[in-house]
């Protein structure tokens, strides 16, 4: 069962020109089950993403911080947030 990472492109914008096109499977060795299509990507790449996600994650801790410093559930502002960007 491919969950939301079996969708590449999603990934595309952190890889060299080069390595763009290229993408391998990662699978479940225990079931053979598709787990994610990912784009192949250099080092720096890779290095790059992950300086990225420590980003956002860095954000997202601050803005939950203030939700529940304003005594806002932050679960419910979180949905409350997403649903307004997704409308």
């Amino acid at each position: 069962m491919a969950n939301k990472t079996s969708n590449p492109e999603r990934f595309l914008h952190l890889t060299s020109e080069s390595r763009a096109a290229k993408c391998f499977s990662v699978v479940n060795p225990s079931t053979g089950d598709l787990l994610a299509e990912v784009p192949d990507m250099a080092p720096e790449d890779v290095s790059k993403a992950i300086d990225k996600a420590d980003a956002a994650q860095e954000h997202s801790a601050t803005l939950l911080q203030t939700a529940k410093m304003n005594n806002v559930d932050p679960l419910a502002w979180l949905t409350q947030t997403l649903e307004r960007i997704a409308n």
